[in-house]
């Protein structure tokens, strides 16, 4: 059996969205703790919005629709489902809701300057940021990442593992996929508001 695992470097709000004319209206509301330089997701559905040579632009608006500032945002389309990722710029308040147009038209800002960085090194794909930085392994380890490195204060954690399992009921035996050492990892998506990695393992 084959798996394809994704992984992001990013955190998801909740969205609720309108679609109209080439206009798509997105509420995020933060349900968790208070966020900084906060980057959101949204899954793609309109067909206008799939067109990779498509510009498009993100502005956040008032709850009554009056513009705000634009926003940077890149289309992710290395996936089965495109994926539009945005900052929300400053601090978003728990509980507080913010209001944001996927406009059709061309953005007026340059590329994004940000702390995330992605590089190979080693054998390994290191993923960081200003705050945190792991090492996902290009070859073995079933894909999965490994060695959390916090910068400010240079500890390192080598023993967190994003476990996934299989159990066979025939054999009453467990398999892991970090038992895979054949297992490939490769950065399909890098930007510097999103980075995606795509794991195999057999």
């Amino acid at each position: 059996m084959k798996k394809n695992l994704l992984f992001c470097i990013n955190t998801m709000l909740c969205a609720g969205a309108l679609f109209a004319q080439e206009t798509l209206q997105v509420n995020v509301r933060n349900n968790g703790v208070e966020r900084f330089e906060q980057v959101v997701s949204r899954p793609i559905t309109e067909e206008w919005l799939q067109d990779v040579d498509k510009p498009f632009q993100v502005i956040e608006t008032d709850d009554r629709g009056n513009f705000l500032q634009e926003v940077p945002a890149v289309r992710d389309k290395s996936g089965k489902q495109p994926i539009i990722s945005w900052l929300m710029p400053g601090i978003t308040e728990s509980g507080a809701g913010r209001h944001f147009q996927i406009k059709a038209v061309m953005p007026t800002l340059g590329w994004l300057q940000t702390d995330l960085t992605c590089e190979e090194r080693d054998g390994n794909i290191v993923i960081g940021t200003t705050y945190f930085q792991l090492e996902h392994p290009m070859k073995g380890h079933g894909g999965m990442p490994q060695n959390i490195r916090y910068c400010s204060s240079g500890y390192t954690d080598t023993k967190a593992h994003l476990l996934d399992r299989v159990f066979n009921r025939e054999t009453h035996m467990q398999y892991t996929i970090m038992a895979d050492d054949a297992a490939t990892a490769k950065v399909v998506f890098k930007s510097p508001l999103r980075v995606v990695g795509e794991a195999h393992t057999g």
